[in-house]
C-alpha cells in the first residue's frame, strides 16, 4: 500500500491519521446527518404519514498516505 494497491477508509475516524500508512478517508458530517433524519421523523410524526425523501449531505475526500498519488 499504495504501491500495488490504494485503500480508503470512510468516516474519517481519528485513528486514520495515525496508522500506517496513514488511511485516506471520507469524511461525513455525522451531525448534519443525525440533524436532518431527525428533521425528517419530526415531519413523518407530525403529518402523521411516510415522506419518502433524499437528501444530499456533502462529504470531503482526504487524501493520506494510503492511497497513490497521480504524477
Amino acid at each position: 500500500v499504495p504501491e500495488d494497491i490504494s485503500i480508503i477508509g470512510y468516516d474519517d475516524i481519528e485513528m486514520a491519521a495515525y496508522i500506517t500508512p496513514k488511511l485516506t478517508t471520507i469524511k461525513q458530517d455525522t451531525d448534519m446527518i443525525g440533524y436532518q433524519a431527525a428533521k425528517l421523523l419530526m415531519k413523518q410524526i407530525i403529518q402523521k404519514k411516510k415522506l419518502i425523501t433524499s437528501k444530499r449531505i456533502p462529504v470531503e475526500l482526504i487524501i493520506r498516505e494510503s492511497c497513490a498519488q497521480k504524477k
